[in-house]
């Protein structure tokens, strides 16, 4: 049977190949120096990817690495929770119970309700993206089953990302998830009400302690963040001010404060060269 999600450390080398010229000349260097300078401080590994909207403007470092995903996992339980919504097999008002099994309310640090009580699909969607809620995901997760958030994603091609156990991805198909959305080529049941939805979703979050730090007050950023111990990620899309979407990951391995501050450090110079430029 499967189990619900789990992370664990998956290090890798940071490999520099950038594809292209574009964003990838002019930034490519600057992120290969911040790499180098953190993994000084304590990364044991780190994967990226950065895209513009075409493959001239791609940087990619180690995108193909595995790496611990933490709370990532949510996205695909998300994506999972709309297509059962499309089969009609549950609905925004389907009530779903609390019990021992599902709790996580110490991690969380506050509970949901009592064992028996109940709480609708569309709260726990909510709180699963915004606040990162364990215990909403777990509800979500153990009612429709671990494995079939895998099969989902086997299904539609994503061949490195695993949800149940110790979950675990890779920058690139965490991309592919974000491009999928804002491109609305994620999955052909999902409707458009879907995609707009979760963008939203990803837009109202509350965990803003990485790559966020390094972006404007205001900035539109859909995203989401991922922590177990030894593995620290974010990963979205950054709306410009000109309309472009720019895609971003980064999945790290090791100290928490390296990455904190890599991430950070990492959106600033990616601002500093896209958004003041795009008016």
């Amino acid at each position: 049977m499967a189990t619900a999600p789990r992370g664990t450390d998956a290090p890798h080398d940071a490999a520099a190949s950038p594809r292209g010229t574009g964003l990838a000349q002019l930034l490519g260097p600057a992120v290969d120096q911040l790499i180098a300078q953190y993994q000084s401080r304590g990364i044991t590994s780190v994967g990226l990817v950065i895209e513009d909207g075409q493959d001239a403007d791609t940087i990619e470092r180690n995108a193909d690495g595995d790496f611990a995903a933490g709370s990532l996992y949510k996205l695909f339980l998300l994506w999972r929770t709309q297509v059962e919504i499309r089969q009609n097999k549950l609905f925004d008002d389907t009530q779903l119970m609390l019990t021992a099994q599902n709790d996580d309310a110490e991690e969380d640090g506050y509970s949901l309700g009592a064992y028996g009580d109940t709480v609708s699909v569309a709260d726990l969607r909510r709180l699963m993206i915004t606040a990162s809620n364990n215990t909403a995901a777990l509800v979500l997760g153990q009612y429709f089953g671990w494995g079939t958030v895998d099969q989902l994603l086997r299904a539609h091609g994503f061949t490195a990302t695993v949800v149940s156990g110790q979950a675990h991805t890779t920058p690139r198909e965490v991309t592919r998830f974000f491009d999928g959305l804002i491109n609305r080529t994620l999955d052909p049941l999902l409707t458009p009400d879907d995609y707009t939805l979760m963008l939203d979703l990803l837009k109202d979050q509350e965990v803003n302690t990485k790559l966020s730090t390094g972006l404007p007050d205001g900035t539109v950023f859909a995203h989401k963040t991922g922590d177990v111990p030894g593995a620290h990620n974010d990963a979205g899309v950054i709306f410009l001010p000109n309309g472009r979407a720019v895609t971003i990951a980064v999945l790290t391995a090791g100290d928490y404060d390296a990455s904190v501050q890599l991430q950070h450090d990492l959106a600033a110079l990616l601002w500093s060269d896209l958004g003041m430029s795009s008016g």
